[in-house]
């Protein structure tokens, strides 16, 4: 993908379409990573425009970004308690992260679209 798109605003709409806020943040130092999975997302990539999302309270820590090629990725740190009910919950928390995952897509291409349409004007 070769063209650039504002990251920050697809990561927002896409956030917004899936029900989360949309609050997006800039990672541009390893230290401004605070969580195991920002750490996951600035080893690929600095700087980063971020969402970050906890799915099922604090069991499982999204970081939803898109990699230096516009694909949507997500890097995400968990953990799981036995006995307890949290395994019955991990299909929806994966769900979830696909939902995202979509709808950043559906955003970048919206975004992707929009500057096309620009540039023809």
């Amino acid at each position: 993908m070769s063209e650039s798109f504002d990251e920050s605003k697809a990561l927002h709409d896409a956030a917004r379409a899936c029900g989360f806020d949309g609050h997006t943040v800039e990672l541009c130092y390893k230290k401004d990573a605070v969580t195991t999975a920002d750490k996951i997302a600035v080893a690929r990539r600095l700087p980063v425009v971020v969402k970050k999302s906890c799915l099922y309270l604090d069991r499982l820590d999204t970081t939803f970004s898109y990699d230096s090629r516009g694909f949507p990725t997500c890097a995400f740190a968990g953990i799981l308690t036995k006995p307890s009910d949290d395994y019955d919950h991990m299909p929806h928390m994966v769900s979830r992260m696909s939902d995202m995952l979509d709808a950043m897509e559906t955003a970048r291409d919206h975004a992707l679209m929009e500057i096309e349409a620009g540039e023809q004007a």
